[in-house]
């Protein structure tokens, strides 16, 4: 059930605002997992990043937690897109990965302390609603579910002190 009218297709442009350097990740804090996301995503395109990240959830997903906020901010659309997009199948990989992005996405709202993002406040309550909607459509096991659920329900209390 993908929701393309969610997706802000100018994002998608190559031209679509400068890449995060080496500091928008974080590196300059010689932070490791800032580093491997660095090593992962460094250089891309949202474009780039999506196909890399659509071929491997399970592997890149943590990726997205430890880069710095200007970086997330970026690449936000990537995580965005794959949501309204999967067609997850339960695979094991990928249910993960809907249950990791969610911590992920919390992170940087409850460590946005420059606001940084919370311009994509109003985008992420709409990417917790999809998933919570449609829950039955990640995954098929009810404990699994329930995992996921209770991540995304998180992500939305922490959305509502974030004003």
């Amino acid at each position: 059930m993908p929701l393309y009218e969610n997706i802000i297709l100018s994002e998608w442009l190559d031209s679509a605002g400068p890449i995060p350097n080496q500091n928008d990740f974080g590196v300059s804090t010689g932070d490791l997992d800032a580093i491997h996301a660095w090593k992962d995503f460094g250089g891309l395109t949202r474009s780039e990043a999506f196909v890399k990240f659509s071929s491997n959830p399970d592997f890149f997903q943590e990726d997205f937690m430890f880069m710095g906020q200007l970086a997330f901010v970026f690449y936000f659309p990537v995580v965005e897109r794959y949501i309204f997009q999967s067609n997850i199948q339960d695979d094991e990989d990928e249910i993960e990965a809907m249950w990791i992005l969610s911590h992920c996405i919390n992170n940087h709202f409850q460590h946005d302390s420059d606001r940084q993002v919370m311009h994509l406040r109003e985008r992420t309550q709409t990417l917790v609603r999809h998933v919570r909607d449609n829950i039955a459509s990640f995954c098929k096991a009810p404990t699994e579910q329930k995992r996921i659920d209770e991540a995304w329900h998180e992500l939305e209390e922490t959305l509502k002190k974030c004003v």
